[in-house]
């Protein structure tokens, strides 16, 4: 069931390795020495193998999570990664909602002035504090909500766009923040009159109750800069409400800046932190139980 943010129901409506020694160094002071971390597995005797990240992959496990191929699912460049099987099984969970959504890869370095001026605005969302600088106005991906708008042109055609990936910030980490860890991110972008924003809303709920079957569920709508409107998405968990995911359409600018008419097409978005949502799916307490830094 959904609930908005009073509790009420809710209508049922809704780079690559080219790394610099700045670069290296930001990296380490999240990950550990040569950029190196391991995430361990707490829960689940069937699910505690770690992976080593290599290429990207969507179809390296089934809908029950069962490793069908070679290669896992999330790509990194030019970084050491492993990551355990439960964030895989829900970005592979989620991924199964969005089917026809085509894989990209995206660039963990970015120069915010540069996007500035490419989107004709800014983007960054969360406290310049919480940044990973590595030199000037260049710094690590701190979601890949931007990587991907400055890497998407409307040609004309439909996009539907699907990444996942690690991400940098600066955090106090606690039992739901970690300074590093991983992301799932959609994009779509179509003509008016083709797209509706509720259906695209509809299928996030199928998709979280792909990975948590039955939750209940909160609708809060939120502020985002590259957003016309948004809303985040609450999961109830031992009388808490744990936020998940956000998504939105995206404002006029933005369009703009990735070459589109806001009055003729329509751009949405989202984004979910996959080790929240598989620390829900597999009754973790603590997000930190996941992710140690390894020095190798």
């Amino acid at each position: 069931m959904l609930h908005n943010q009073l509790g009420d129901p809710f209508p049922t409506e809704f780079d690559r390795v080219a790394a610099t020694h700045q670069r290296i160094a930001a990296i380490t002071r999240v990950l550990g020495r040569n950029g190196v971390v391991r995430i361990a597995a707490v829960a689940q005797a069937d699910l505690d193998r770690e992976r080593n990240i290599g290429n990207c992959s969507p179809q390296a496990f089934d809908e029950q999570g069962r490793v069908v191929g070679a290669q896992p699912l999330f790509c990194q460049q030019g970084v050491g990664l492993q990551i355990i099987e439960q964030a895989a099984v829900a970005a592979t969970l989620l991924h199964g909602a969005f089917a026809e959504y085509s894989s990209v890869e995206l660039p963990e370095e970015l120069n915010l002035e540069l996007a500035s001026q490419r989107l004709g605005g800014d983007a960054v969302y969360i406290e310049r504090s919480k940044l990973q600088s590595i030199e000037g106005e260049s710094v690590l991906r701190y979601d890949l909500t931007l990587p991907l708008l400055l890497n998407t042109r409307w040609q004309g055609t439909p996009q539907r766009l699907f990444a996942a990936g690690k991400v940098y910030r600066r955090e106090v980490e606690s039992t739901t923040h970690l300074e590093a860890f991983h992301q799932l991110e959609l994009f779509a972008i179509d003509e008016r009159g083709k797209f509706d924003a509720w259906a695209f809303a509809g299928r996030i709920f199928d998709a979280v109750d792909r990975v948590l079957p039955r939750a209940e569920l909160r609708v809060t709508p939120t502020h985002y800069p590259m957003c016309a409107r948004a809303w985040s998405l609450d999961v109830l968990r031992d009388g808490e409400w744990v936020e998940v995911l956000a998504w939105g359409e995206y404002a006029n600018w933005v369009l703009k800046g990735i070459g589109a008419d806001p009055a003729s097409q329509l751009a949405l978005g989202a984004g979910v932190g996959l080790e929240r949502l598989a620390a829900l799916k597999y009754s973790i307490d603590d997000i930190r139980k996941m992710s140690a830094a390894s020095l190798i």
